[in-house]
C-alpha cells in the first residue's frame, strides 16, 4: 500500500491512485529495459554474431559473388546498421528488421 503526504499526515492512495502509480512504475521500468540498437560494431562483433546466429556460412556465400562487397567485408573497421550491405544481406536472408537490430545488439556485447 502508498502513502500520499497531506496536511493532514499520511493518507492511502486512492484505488485509482494505485493503479495510476502502478502503470507510472510499469512504464518506467520498460524504459529501463529498452536497449538501444549500436550504429556501429566491429567486423569481429558481427562474424562472432553471424557464427552465433548460424548465418555466417550464408553470409560468406554472398560475399563470394560480389567483388565490391567482399573489399567492403574483409576490410572495413567498423559496420554501419546503416550500411547497404547490412540493409541487402538482411534482406537476402529474410531477415526483418528487428531482427538485424538484435543481431546488432548482441553483437555488442561480444
Amino acid at each position: 500500500m502508498r502513502f500520499k503526504a497531506t496536511t493532514n499526515g499520511n493518507v492511502p492512495f486512492t484505488e485509482e491512485e494505485e493503479l495510476e502509480a502502478d502503470l507510472r512504475e510499469a512504464e518506467y521500468l520498460l524504459e529501463l529495459q529498452k536497449v538501444k540498437v549500436p550504429q556501429t560494431i566491429t567486423p569481429r562483433q558481427l562474424r562472432l554474431a553471424l557464427l552465433e546466429a548460424t548465418l555466417l556460412d550464408e553470409v560468406e556465400a554472398m560475399v563470394a559473388t560480389d567483388r565490391a562487397m567482399g573489399i567492403w567485408w574483409e576490410y572495413s573497421l567498423d559496420i554501419a546498421r546503416t550500411n547497404e550491405y547490412i540493409i541487402n544481406a538482411g534482406l537476402a536472408l529474410s531477415l526483418t528488421e528487428k531482427q538485424i537490430d538484435d543481431l546488432f545488439i548482441g553483437a555488442s556485447k561480444l
